[in-house]
């Protein structure tokens, strides 16, 4: 291993600590990417200028911000975490394809595509060790923080776990000094290719059985009733049978025995008819219920491992024809394709969210279907677009499965209930679907009709299902005061109701300690009562301060 020059050391670190500085800043204030945009372009103008290869670092800066950006505009709710685990992995598959075309050929024999493999293990190696080392610095934080708390100096805990700037900054500079590190071992990354390889070796023939069996089993002895939920585990079964397969033929291993190597030949050639029975499956869901967000996913995982066990199946032609193709070829080719379809997943192309919102709503349009309470949270989710379909659906209420109950949902999933009276519960709608309690008072008239936007959201999980929830009203105060109760099995909590200012409205909420049926079953039909408090609440000049007993005294 290399020792670190300090040249090299200087820019890692200083690299580390700009991008844990300006990390920081955008957690604190957001508005200081205004400043850092500008800043980050200039240095990377400055810095291209030096390199040959300029338009490659444009390329793919460009990509990385438009990325972000769609991020951002997108799912802005994700948060900083999710965009960043996103770009990393784009980083980990791009990075060695473009290391292996901008650096110079250290060896004239030398492939490029053994070349990019090596840098993709170099990719894997920096990152598990990056990953280790900050495990490791935050655990010698954290043992440093407890020793001077046991002498009650609390101010490196506050540093370390309590301050918006510190973790930014130090992790920074800890993947700068890793990345530094690693830089310099590029034996260090052949051991892991080598103990990696090794296991590859041995699971692959484990894994071609599995698939063997699997595939015998579900299309000839017993077929699955239904494709449809295992389009995803079948992309999965197949993308791992081809990616331990590459990771054994990374490195000259003894060959295996010729039934061994036939088996694993037979499961690799079975990947891409695995491929197409999910491809089936998705297509027949899609057509049934339109896109998802998992569907768009296992769609893309199976056109990935289809890809892939067709690139190797070519590779397997061309040697039995005897112009074989480089080793490295497929696998490389294989990286390249999972960097693009990376790239598109986050970017307009093949957004998830983007086109489950659009495959939705063109069925409504259609008349195909009606949007049920699956469509209402999916737009929920969809971050900007899916808040666009949720208000263009409150323009086109016909849309809806059950108008009269989901417009409440609806507004509540908008943020508008006080401002749609349209979205408030019928009369007729609050006792289709609540059941009045057995020998009960029924909750008043004045209940029925004017119960207000709090209680309306208080009780919107009880409008799901006809009979659910079951309500009734009896007294709740000194002086007879009638409320009224909703209680909701499915939550085991008691909702209490009263009129405050000439409407109903929520009061007190009662967790009913025991769950199950036998809980149902005593409050339906048992003696209800109350019981008086004991313990009083606190009165200062007149003036009444209400005190939470524990165990609800």
């Amino acid at each position: 291993m290399k020792l670190i020059h300090s040249t090299a050391l200087r820019r890692a670190l200083i690299a580390g600590l700009f991008g844990g500085l300006c990390f920081a800043l955008l957690a604190t204030w957001p508005a200081a990417g205004i400043a850092l945009g500008p800043l980050c372009a200039l240095a990377l103008l400055l810095g291209a200028q030096r390199s040959p290869r300029w338009r490659s670092t444009a390329v793919a800066t460009a990509a990385l911000l438009g990325v972000a950006a769609w991020q951002t505009h997108a799912a802005p709710e994700q948060g900083p975490a999710s965009l960043v685990a996103g770009l990393m992995l784009i980083v980990m598959l791009a990075l060695p394809l473009l290391q292996a075309w901008v650096e110079p050929q250290q060896t004239p024999t030398e492939p490029a595509t053994e070349r990019a493999l090596g840098h993709a293990w170099h990719v894997l190696f920096t990152v598990l060790m990056t990953l280790l080392l900050l495990v490791a610095c935050w655990l010698l934080l954290g043992l440093w923080a407890q020793m001077f708390s046991l002498l009650h100096i609390d101010w490196f805990e506050w540093l370390f776990f309590n301050t918006a700037w510190f973790a930014p900054i130090a992790c920074g500079l800890i993947i700068g000094s890793s990345i530094a590190l690693c830089h310099n071992a590029p034996q260090a990354s052949g051991w892991l290719r080598n103990l990696l390889s090794q296991f590859a070796w041995g699971l692959a023939p484990l894994q071609g059985l599995a698939l063997l069996a699997f595939a015998l089993a579900s299309l000839g002895l017993r077929p699955l009733p239904d494709w449809a939920p295992g389009a995803l585990p079948l992309a999965a079964l197949a993308l791992t049978m081809l990616l331990l397969d590459a990771m054994a033929q990374s490195r000259e291993q003894r060959p295996l025995p010729a039934a061994i190597r036939a088996l694993t030949a037979a499961a690799l050639a079975l990947t891409p008819l695995l491929a197409l029975l999910a491809a089936f499956a998705i297509a027949t869901r899609v057509g049934q219920y339109g896109w998802t967000p998992k569907r768009v996913l296992a769609a893309v995982a199976a056109a990935y491992a289809f890809s892939w066990g067709l690139g190797w199946l070519v590779a397997l032609i061309m040697r039995w024809r005897g112009r074989p193709l480089a080793p490295a070829l497929p696998g490389v080719a294989a990286l390249g394709l999972g960097a693009l379809l990376v790239i598109a997943l986050q970017s307009p192309l093949l957004d998830p969210q983007r086109l489950s919102v659009n495959s939705q709503i063109a069925r409504l349009e259609n008349g195909i279907a009606r949007a049920d309470d699956s469509v209402l949270q999916l737009f929920e989710d969809a971050g900007a677009l899916g808040k666009a379909a949720l208000a263009e659906l409150g323009e086109h209420p016909q849309w809806l499965e059950n108008p009269d109950r989901q417009r409440l949902q609806l507004a509540q999933r908008q943020g508008t209930g006080s401002d749609d009276p349209a979205a408030r519960p019928s009369p007729e709608l609050l006792k289709r679907y609540l059941h009045v309690r057995e020998n009960s008072a029924p909750p008043p008239d004045s209940w029925w009709q004017g119960i207000g936007d709090d209680a309306a959201y208080t009780i919107a999980d009880c409008l799901v299902a006809e009979g659910q929830c079951t309500v009734w009203s009896m007294p709740m105060t000194d002086d007879d005061e009638t409320a009224v109760l909703v209680y909701d099995p499915k939550t085991v909590e008691l909702d209490l109701f009263a009129q405050q200012e000439g409407r109903w409205a929520p009061v007190g909420t009662a967790r009913m300690n025991q769950e199950g049926k036998d809980m149902a079953e005593r409050l339906l039909k048992g003696q209800l009562g109350t019981r008086p408090k004991r313990w009083r609440d606190l009165t200062v000049d007149g003036q009444r301060y209400p005190v939470d007993y524990y165990n609800n005294r």
